[in-house]
């Protein structure tokens, strides 16, 4: 069995002796060669401007923010709250009643 299967793979692997190598056609193979290259998309650099600005002013609030948090300075709510001698917005918590 193994003698016919070994024929049978040489026979085929013998039958593409002296065949050509087939070759596409010129207009094909330049559409396939620019299609594996594309062009570099290049970001215009107000668009880059943009971003870098928006970056800096988000490090710049951010750094605000923590720095008012170590220096222990009071936001909005905790005046709002002191504001109102400390009494809780709402004082019954019965909500069903």
């Amino acid at each position: 069995m193994n003698d016919n299967k070994e024929k049978w793979i040489e026979q085929v692997l013998g039958s593409m002796e002296g065949s050509t190598r087939a070759v596409p056609s010129d207009q094909l193979f330049a559409k396939i060669k620019r299609g594996l290259h594309p062009k570099h998309k290049t970001i215009p650099m107000e668009r880059l401007r943009v971003a870098v600005a928006a970056a800096a002013l988000l490090f710049l609030l951010n750094g605000i923010t923590i720095y008012q948090q170590f220096q222990g300075t009071s936001t909005s709510a905790e005046t709002t709250y002191l504001e109102n001698n400390g009494q809780n917005l709402v004082s019954n918590y019965n909500f069903y009643k």
